[in-house]
C-alpha cells in the first residue's frame, strides 16, 4: 500500500462562524465518547459511534474533482465543520469555524487490503475538540476501480443525512465542482426549534406514558464492560420469503407497520426473558419536525432514542395488543425531541438496555447507486454503525423478499444468553404472529424446538425400600466392619445393629409403631444415632431436638410434632434396663412411611416440620452410593471413613449417615469439636477420615486451618459442600485441591438433603449442577413456564426425593408442593431459589427469590453482589444484606480477610458491577459469624451494621474532600437561575448520587467543575461511586498515595536511585539491548500548535519518573534526571511511510538508557498539513501497557488537561517487590517447575552469550477468524487456551521426533501488574517495564488442567522473577536449572486505537521487527500471540521467532501446523 496524496491544509486560526448548543442525542453521544476516550490519562477505549460509509467507484473518476465535491459539502453544511468543546464550560457546545480543511487521503492498495484499511479508519477515534469529525480515504486498486471510505462521527450525521450527503456530493461532482443546489436550511434552525419547544408539557406527557412501568427493563446480567472497552458482535437472521409474505400480508390486513410488528415481537420475547408483562426498550425516531420547511434535505443529527413501553399480558389478543402498541407509540411521536436522560428522569423505571432500530429513511440513490454522464458509477456497498447497548436489533423493510434482523450484541454483557438463539427466538415469534391457531399472547412460544423437545428424562426409577432394610443389608455384608465411632467408643455393624434392634423392640414395647413420632432429645453421641436407627426400625418417625436451642423453640417443636415419646438421657437409661418390655418390630415398613420430622425456619417465625419418608432417603442413598461412594471405594480399595460434623437436627445429618446403609464407617464429632475448625482437621488426620460434608462458610475456616494442605500426610478423598452458595474464589480453591473429588451439593430439606449436585472439577465457575438420579429440575417463570436457557427462573424439584409436606400445615404444603406440569400426577417442590440453566444443562445458583430486592427500581440478586465482593483482592469471605434506609432499600456489604481494604474492594467491584449493585456501605469484619448449623448469621451482621451508624439520609460531610464535593455537586446540579435543584448538603454525603440526578452527562460536568477546584476527578471514578462519601474516599486514597510517595524518605525518596525490576535485570543479563525500543506513528490534526505539542510532551514526561531516568548498569539502578525537551522537528516533503521508516529507524538508534535517552519524539512537518509525530521509547521505560497509558495522557494533554502524577509510582512498586522478595518461601515450587526432563526442541540449545537477535528468523501466522471466534466464545480465557495449545504442540512435536514424552515446560510472559498479590499499589498508570516471565510445567493440556496449573502459580507469576533476580540465595538455587526453551506471550487485543491523534500502524509497517540486533536470544522458540481484526473479524495472530540453525523454516512450518491443529481440537472439545 502506498500513499500518493497527503491531507489538505487548513487555516490554523480559522474564524468562528457560530456556536451552537447540542441536540438531545448529541449530548448523549458526546458524553459516551468522552467516557470512552477521555478519562484523565487512563487508557482510551473505542468510540463505537464512529460511522462508516463505503462506496465503490467504477470508471475514470476525476479524483481531484471528487475531492473538491466533498470539500464543497463542508462549505455547504456549516455543522459538518463543527468541533465539540466542554473545557471551562457548564455544558458542551459545538463550535463552527468559518472554514475547515477537508481530511482527505488518496492511497493505492489492493482489494485484499480494503477491509483492513476500513477497520483502522473505524477504530481510530476522532478528537471531538478538533473538527471536522469526518475523513475521506480514496483507494485506487486499478486504473478505473476505486473505493471511497467516508468515516464520520455520529455527532454530525444520521442515516437519513448520510443519504442526503451522498446525493448532494454526487450532484456537485456532476456539475464540475460548482455547487448547483439551492442553499440548504442550516442545522442551527433545528437547534433553535428545539429551544422553542414546551419541554415541561412534553415531560408531563412522557411521565404519563411511562406510568405503566414499575421497574427498569434490564436484559444484560453478565459482566458490565466499561464504556469503550467492548465492540459489539453482529449476527444476522432472516425470515424466508414465504414467512415474510405471510407476515407482511397479516400486518397489512390489520393496519400494522412492520416496525410495530417487530417491536411487538421483541416486547413478547423481552417479557419472557425478564419475566415481565410490561417492558421498555429503546427505539430510534427520525426526529425531523414537520414544522421545519425543508427539513427533509437538512444534514445533521436529528434522530433520537426514546423509550417504548409495551404491555403483553398472556390473555391479551395478539392483534389487539399490536394495534394498541402502534397507537400508543404514534401518540408520542411528536414528543421525541427530549433527551433520553430528561425522559428517564421523569420516570426512573424507563431505563432499558436494549435498542430497536427500524431503518425506513428514504435513502434512494444512497442505496441503489448512481451513474454520472461520463460513465462513472458510484455504488454504495456498506454502512457500518454500532451502538453501546448490550443488545441492538436493526431491521428495515424486506429486501429480496426476506425480513432481516441484525443483532448487535456485547456477549460478555449478556452472560449465558446465546445471541444466535435470541435471533431464532425472535424469528419464531414473528412467524407465529400470523398463525390463526395462536390468537393470544400466551400462545406464542419462545422456547426453541430443541428445548420444547427436551422431555424431562433425567429421572431414574429407584427401587423403593425402607431404611431398616438397607441397613440390614449393610450389616449382613460386613458385620465385623467398623460402623460408628466417636472420641470414646467404636461399634461394628453387628454391634450397632444389636443395640439399635434391642432399643427398637423396647420402643415397640412402649406402643411405638408406624406413623408414630418419637422425639430424640439426647446429647450428641453414638446413642443419638442408635436412637435414630431404633425409631426407624420400630416403624416410627423421629423428631430430632437440639437440646442447646432456646426453650421456646424446643417447646414449639414438641407442641407441633406431638411425639408419643421423648427420648432423653433419663428415659434412655430406663429403656436399657434389663426389665424393659420388648415387643417385635414390624417385619416390613412401607417405603412411603414417615421416617423423620425435621424442623426448619418458618416465615412466620415458628419452625415448620418437614416429613421425610423412607423412600426419599432410599432414593437419596442410591444416588450417593453411585456418585460419591463407588468411585472413592474403587480408588481406595476399601470402604470409606466418613466425618459427621452436621447437627443431627438438620437434614444434612443424613449426608454422612447414609454411609451406614452402604457399609461405610462414620465418625461422629462431638458437639464442641464440630464447630472448631482445628479440632475437625485434627480429627480427620488422627482417624484418617476420607470424606467430609460441610458448609462453604465452615469450609473457609477449615481451609485456613489446613484442610487441603498438599503437604499433609493424609488427604481427603471426597469433599462435599452444601447449605450455602460457593463463592468464586472458594470454587477456585476447590478446583485446585489435589486428588480430592469435590462436590457442590444443593437441596432444601423438602427434597431430602440434596437434589442437585455438581462436580467442582467440571466447570471453571460455580454451578450447582444437575438433578440427581430420581429427581428432575424445572426452571420456571412466574407463570410456571419453562424458561429458555440462559434466563433466570425459579427452581422447582420433582421426583422420588420430594418429601411428604409440612406437619399440620395443609395450607403451607399446598403453597410449596404444587402439581408437576409434566402431567404425571406427581408433585414438585417450589424451592424459592433463582437459578439459570446453562447451555450444558448445569444450573447456576443466583440467590433466593425472596432475597431479590429492588434498589432504585432495579431487581437485585444478592448472590451476584456477594460473588463480586468475594472475588475482590484480599477478600476471603463476603456477605450482603438488604436494609431499608431513608431513601429506600439499600445494600450493605461485609467482607473478611487479613488487612482487607474496603476502599479498594469498592473500587474493584465498581468496575465489575453496575452502580445499583454496589453496597451503600461496606464493612470489614474479622470473620463471618455462623449459626449453630454452620450457616451465615445475618442477624449478627445486621447488628454490626446498626452499630456503625444510620445508613444514608442526612450524613454530614466530615472531611475537606467531602465538603468540596458537596459544593461542586450543588453547583453542577443548580437550576437555570442558579438555584440548586437538590439540597445536596441536606441530603447528605451518603445519599444516592443517582437519586440526585447523576448520569453520564452530569458526571462530565462534575469532573470539569472538580478539576477547576483542584480535585483530580475522573469520569469513570464518578460513575463507579454511589455516594459522595464513596467518591471522596477514592480521591483521598489517590491523594494520600501520591503524598506518601513524594514525602517518604529512604528507598522511596524522589531523587534517589530506583532498583531495576526483574524484567530489566533479565534483559541486561546478557547481550546489549541498548536500542530495544518500540515506535509509534501518530497523524496529527491540521491545527496542531507547536508550543502546545512541546508542552504536552513535556507534561507527560514529567509525570513519569522512568521517562526521564538514567540507567546505572553497574548498580542495576535507575536515576531520575532533569527532564529535557524530547521533541525534534524535521521538515519533509511528504510525511509518508518511507519518511517514517527512515526517521523511526534513526530514532531507535538514538535510544540509550545509560545516557538517559528513554523516550524521543520526531515531528515530521510537510509543507501542508500537520504531518506525523513519531514516538520511540526504550522497553525499560515503556512496556505494552505503558504505551496505552502514555498515548492516553498525550491526548488529554493536547486537549488541555494536564496528566495526573502516577498514583503510586514505579518507585513504590519496586520497593514493594523488593520487600516481597525477602518474604517469599516458594523457591522449592519454582525449582520443581524447572526440574525434570525437557528434550530439545531443535538442533541445539541457545547460548545467550553468543546468540543474538540479529540472527533470528521471524514469521507470522494468522488463525482462521472462525476458529478465533469459537475460542473467544468459550468460557475459558484465551490465555489458558493458548497455554493448552502450546503444550499440545510441544507434545505432538516430540512424538513426531521420537523423544521422551515429558510434561512441556513453558516460559509464560505476563504484564506483571499483579495488584492482587502486592496490595496497596496502583499500577494502572505506571510507565516502565513491569512484565514478568515465569516457568510453567503443563502435565495435562486440557483447559481445566491448565486452569488448575495456572491457579496454583504463586504470586500471579511475578514471584519467580523476584526470587531469581532480587535475592542472592534463591537466585543461586534457581540458576542451576536450564530455563524453558519456549516462550509464550499473549498480548491480548492489540487493535484498539485510542482517541485524539490517530495512531497509524500502516506508517510503521516497514520498521525493523528486531530493533536491537545485539539483544541476547534466551529461548529456542518465542511465540508472541495477539488478537486483532484483520478484516473478516477478530483473528488470532502469532509471531514466531527462532534461530535458523535451531529450527529451520520447514520445522517452523510443521510446528505452526501442530499449533493450528491444537487450536481446532480445543474448539471441538469445548463446543
Amino acid at each position: 500500500m502506498t500513499e500518493t496524496t497527503t491531507q489538505a491544509n487548513s487555516a490554523r486560526t480559522a474564524a468562528i462562524e457560530d456556536v451552537l448548543a447540542l441536540s438531545p442525542l448529541q449530548q448523549g453521544l458526546f458524553s459516551l465518547a468522552k467516557l470512552a476516550t477521555d478519562d484523565g490519562g487512563e487508557s482510551d477505549g473505542l468510540d463505537v459511534y464512529t460511522v462508516q460509509f463505503v462506496i465503490d467507484i467504477e470508471g475514470a473518476v476525476d479524483a481531484a474533482l471528487l475531492r473538491r465535491s466533498a470539500d464543497a459539502m463542508l462549505a455547504r453544511h456549516a455543522n459538518l465543520r463543527a468541533s465539540f468543546w466542554d473545557v471551562d464550560l457548564p455544558h458542551p457546545v459545538q463550535i463552527i469555524p468559518a472554514a475547515a480543511g477537508l481530511p482527505w487521503r488518496e492511497i493505492s492498495a489492493g482489494p485484499d487490503e480494503f477491509d483492513e484499511i476500513a477497520r483502522i479508519e473505524r477504530a481510530t477515534n476522532f478528537d471531538l475538540a478538533r473538527g471536522p469529525l469526518l475523513r475521506f480515504v480514496l483507494i485506487e486498486s486499478a486504473p478505473e476501480q476505486r473505493r471511497l471510505i467516508v468515516t464520520v462521527h455520529h455527532l454530525l450525521l444520521d442515516g437519513w443525512s448520510m443519504a442526503v450527503f451522498f446525493d448532494e456530493m454526487v450532484a456537485v461532482y456532476r456539475a464540475g465542482g460548482a455547487d448547483p443546489l439551492p442553499p440548504p436550511r442550516p442545522y442551527r434552525d433545528y437547534i433553535g426549534w428545539l429551544a422553542s419547544q414546551d419541554s415541561d408539557a412534553a415531560v408531563a406527557a412522557w411521565r404519563e406514558y411511562l406510568a405503566v412501568l414499575n421497574a427498569p427493563t434490564i436484559l444484560a446480567r453478565g459482566t458490565q464492560p466499561v464504556v469503550g472497552s467492548a465492540l459489539p458482535l453482529t449476527h444476522e437472521v432472516a425470515l424466508d420469503s414465504e414467512a415474510t409474505a405471510r407476515l407482511t400480508e397479516w400486518a397489512r390486513r390489520h393496519g400494522l407497520t412492520l416496525n410495530t410488528v417487530l417491536q411487538f415481537a421483541w416486547a413478547v420475547l423481552l417479557g419472557r426473558l425478564t419475566d415481565r408483562t410490561d417492558v421498555a426498550f429503546g427505539a430510534v425516531v427520525s426526529g425531523r419536525p414537520q414544522q421545519l420547511t425543508g427539513v427533509e434535505t437538512m444534514v445533521g443529527l436529528f434522530i433520537n432514542t426514546v423509550p417504548v413501553t409495551a404491555s403483553t399480558p398472556p390473555r391479551a389478543e395478539v392483534v389487539a395488543a399490536c394495534q394498541a402498541l402502534q397507537r400508543d407509540t404514534a401518540a408520542m411521536r411528536d414528543l421525541g425531541y427530549l433527551s433520553l436522560s430528561t425522559v428517564q428522569r421523569a420516570n426512573s423505571n424507563a431505563v432499558f438496555d436494549t435498542l430497536l432500530v427500524f431503518e425506513n429513511a428514504p435513502i434512494g440513490s444512497a442505496s441503489a447507486g448512481v451513474t454520472t454522464d461520463d460513465g462513472v458509477r458510484f455504488i454504495p456497498i456498506a454502512v457500518e454503525s454500532l451502538t453501546h447497548y448490550p443488545l441492538t436489533l436493526v431491521s428495515y423493510p424486506p429486501r429480496d423478499g426476506r425480513f432481516t434482523v441484525l443483532l448487535e450484541a456485547i456477549p460478555e454483557a449478556l452472560g449465558e444468553l446465546s445471541i444466535p438463539d435470541l435471533g431464532q427466538r425472535l424469528l419464531q415469534i414473528l412467524g407465529q404472529l400470523s398463525d390463526p391457531a395462536r390468537p393470544r399472547i400466551a400462545d406464542l412460544e419462545v422456547l426453541l424446538p430443541a428445548e420444547r423437545a427436551h422431555v424431562v428424562s433425567g429421572q431414574v426409577a429407584v427401587q423403593a425400600k425402607s431404611v431398616p432394610d438397607l441397613f440390614a443389608a449393610a450389616v449382613a455384608a460386613g458385620p465385623d466392619s467398623p460402623a460408628l465411632t466417636d472420641q470414646n467408643r467404636s461399634l461394628t455393624y453387628a454391634e450397632l445393629a444389636s443395640e439399635s434392634a434391642r432399643l427398637a423392640r423396647v420402643l415397640a414395647g412402649q406402643g411405638i409403631g408406624p406413623e408414630d413420632r418419637v422425639a430424640i432429645a439426647l446429647p450428641r453421641s453414638l446413642d443419638s444415632v442408635i436412637a435414630i436407627l431404633a425409631v426407624l426400625q420400630a416403624g416410627a418417625a423421629y423428631v430430632p431436638i437440639d437440646i442447646g436451642l432456646p426453650d421456646a423453640r424446643i417447646e414449639s417443636i414438641l407442641r407441633q410434632s406431638g411425639p408419643k415419646l421423648t427420648l432423653n438421657p433419663e428415659l434412655m437409661t430406663q429403656l436399657r434396663a434389663d426389665g424393659a418390655v420388648q415387643r417385635p418390630t414390624p417385619s416390613t415398613i412401607h417405603p412411603e412411611s414417615a421416617a423423620y420430622v425435621i424442623f426448619t425456619s418458618g416465615s412466620t417465625g415458628e419452625p415448620k416440620g418437614v416429613i421425610g419418608t423412607h423412600s426419599a432417603l432410599a432414593s437419596y442413598f442410591a444416588d450417593h452410593q453411585q456418585r460419591m461412594y463407588a468411585p472413592a471405594i474403587a480408588q481406595l480399595g476399601r470402604p470409606l471413613r466418613i466425618a459427621h460434623a452436621w447437627s443431627l437436627s438438620f437434614d444434612a445429618s443424613w449426608q454422612p449417615l447414609v454411609g451406614l446403609l452402604g457399609g461405610q464407617s462414620v465418625h461422629l464429632f462431638s458437639a464442641e469439636d464440630m464447630r472448631d475448625a482445628e479440632a475437625i482437621i485434627d480429627g480427620i488426620r488422627r482417624h484418617r477420615l476420607d470424606m467430609i460434608d460441610t458448609s462453604p462458610s465452615m469450609f473457609t475456616q477449615l481451609f485456613d486451618a489446613g484442610l487441603l494442605n498438599a503437604e499433609s500426610d493424609h488427604r481427603l478423598t471426597v469433599l462435599a459442600l452444601g447449605g450455602e452458595a460457593i463463592a468464586p474464589h472458594v470454587w477456585a480453591r476447590l478446583r485446585a485441591a489435589p486428588s480430592t473429588a469435590v462436590h457442590n451439593c444443593y437441596g432444601p430439606t423438602e427434597t431430602t438433603v440434596e437434589a442437585v449436585v455438581a462436580d467442582v472439577a467440571d466447570t471453571d465457575v460455580p454451578v450447582i449442577g444437575q438433578a440427581v438420579r430420581g429427581m428432575v429440575a424445572h426452571v420456571l417463570d412466574s407463570a410456571l413456564r419453562e424458561v429458555p436457557a440462559g434466563v433466570a427462573g425459579e427452581l422447582y424439584l420433582s421426583g422420588a426425593q420430594v418429601t411428604r409436606g409440612y406437619l399440620g400445615r395443609a395450607g403451607a404444603t399446598a403453597a410449596r408442593y404444587v402439581a408437576d406440569p409434566a402431567g404425571t400426577g406427581g408433585r414438585m417442590y417450589r424451592t424459592g431459589d433463582l437459578v439459570r440453566r446453562r447451555a450444558d444443562g448445569r444450573l447456576v445458583y443466583l440467590g433466593r427469590a425472596d432475597d431479590q430486592v429492588k434498589v432504585r427500581g432495579y431487581r437485585v440478586e444478592i448472590a451476584e453482589v456477594e460473588g463480586a465482593l468475594a472475588a475482590a483482592t484480599g477478600v476471603t469471605a463476603a456477605a450482603v444484606v438488604a436494609v431499608v434506609g431513608p431513601t429506600g432499600t439499600q445494600l450493605a456489604g461485609f467482607v473478611a480477610g487479613t488487612g482487607v481494604d474496603t476502599t479498594r474492594v469498592r473500587a474493584e467491584i465498581g468496575s465489575r458491577l453496575p452502580s445499583y449493585l454496589i453496597p451503600a456501605r461496606l464493612l470489614a469484619v474479622e470473620s463471618m459469624p455462623l449459626t449453630p448449623n454452620g450457616k451465615l448469621d445475618t442477624e449478627h451482621l445486621t447488628a454490626l451494621l446498626a452499630q456503625s451508624g444510620p445508613l444514608g439520609g442526612g450524613a454530614e460531610a466530615v472531611t475537606d474532600t467531602e465538603r468540596a464535593l458537596v459544593a461542586v455537586l450543588a453547583e453542577v446540579l443548580a437550576g437555570p437561575a442558579g438555584s440548586p435543584s437538590a439540597d445536596v448538603a441536606a441530603l447528605g454525603v451518603e445519599a444516592d448520587l443517582r437519586e440526585l440526578g447523576l448520569d453520564s452527562i452530569v458526571a462530565l460536568s462534575l469532573v470539569r467543575a472538580g478539576r477547576q477546584r483542584g480535585l483530580p476527578l475522573r469520569p469513570r471514578a464518578v460513575l463507579s461511586c454511589n455516594t459522595i462519601r464513596d467518591l471522596a474516599a477514592v480521591l483521598d486514597n489517590e491523594i494520600a498515595q501520591a503524598a506518601q510517595v513524594s514525602q517518604s524518605g529512604g528507598p522511596l525518596a524522589d531523587d534517589g536511585p530506583i532498583p531495576l525490576l526483574p524484567a530489566g535485570r533479565w534483559l541486561y543479563q546478557y547481550g546489549s539491548p541498548r536500542r530495544l525500543g518500540q515506535v509509534e506513528a501518530i497523524r496529527l490534526p491540521d491545527d496542531t500548535d507547536p508550543q502546545q505539542l512541546h508542552s504536552a510532551l513535556a507534561a507527560v514526561v514529567a509525570a513519569h519518573p522512568l521517562l526521564h531516568a538514567r540507567l546505572d548498569l553497574a548498580e542495576l539502578t535507575l536515576h531520575p534526571i532533569e527532564p529535557t525537551d524530547i521533541l525534534c522537528e524535521v521538515a519533509v516533503a511528504v510525511a509518508d511511510q518511507s519518511m517514517v521508516t527512515e526517521h523511526g529507524t534513526r530514532l531507535l538508534q538514538s535510544l540509550d538508557p545509560e545516557a538517559g535517552a528513554m523516550l524521543r519524539a520526531v515531528w515530521l512537518r510537510p509543507p501542508s498539513g500537520a504531518g506525523v509525530l513519531i514516538l520511540g521509547a526504550h522497553v525499560l521505560a515503556m512496556d505494552p501497557v505503558s504505551w496505552q497509558v502514555i498515548l492516553g495522557e498525550l491526548h488529554a494533554a493536547l486537549a488541555g488537561t494536564e496528566p495526573l502524577p502516577e498514583h503510586s509510582g514505579y518507585r513504590r512498586w519496586a520497593a514493594a517487590l523488593q520487600q516481597r522478595a525477602q518474604d517469599l518461601d516458594t523457591v522449592d515450587f519454582w525449582a520443581a517447575q524447572l526440574a525434570g526432563e525437557d528434550p530439545e526442541l531443535g538442533a541445539r540449545r541457545v547460548d545467550p552469550r553468543h546468540d543474538h537477535a540479529g540472527d533470528l528468523t521471524v514469521t507470522v501466522t494468522v488463525a482462521d477468524p472462525g476458529v478465533t471466534a469459537a475460542l473467544l466464545a468459550t468460557q475459558v480465557p484465551l490465555h489458558d487456551l493458548l497455554v493448552a495449545a502450546t503444550a499440545r504442540m510441544v507434545r505432538a512435536w516430540r512424538a513426531r521426533r521420537g523423544q521422551v514424552d515429558a510434561p512441556p515446560l513453558l516460559a509464560v510472559e505476563t504484564h506483571g501488574r499483579a495488584e492482587e498479590v502486592v496490595t496497596g499499589v496502583d499500577t494502572t498508570d505506571i510507565a516502565g517495564l513491569l512484565s514478568a516471565i515465569y516457568p510453567l510445567r503443563v502435565p495435562r493440556a486440557d483447559p481445566a488442567a491448565v486452569a488448575d496449573a495456572l491457579a496454583g502459580i504463586p504470586g500471579g507469576g511475578i514471584d519467580y522473577g523476584l526470587l531469581a533476580y532480587l535475592r542472592a540465595d534463591t537466585a543461586e538455587q534457581l540458576a542451576v536449572f536450564p530455563g524453558p526453551q519456549l516462550l509464550l506471550n499473549y498480548l491480548g487485543r492489540v487493535d484498539r486505537v485510542g482517541a485524539g491523534p490517530a495512531v497509524a500502524p500502516d506508517l510503521i509497517a516497514r520498521l525493523p521487527s528486531v530493533p536491537e540486533p545485539g539483544q541476547a536470544v534466551r529461548h529456542e522458540l518465542s511465540i508472541f500471540a495477539a488478537v486483532a481484526d484483520v478484516g473478516a473479524g477478530p483473528a488470532l495472530m502469532a509471531q514466531w521467532r527462532t534461530l535458523p540453525d535451531i529450527l529451520g523454516d520447514a520445522e517452523i512450518v510443521q510446528l505452526q501446523g501442530l499449533f493450528a491443529d491444537s487450536l481446532s481440537e480445543l474448539v471441538e472439545e469445548l463446543r
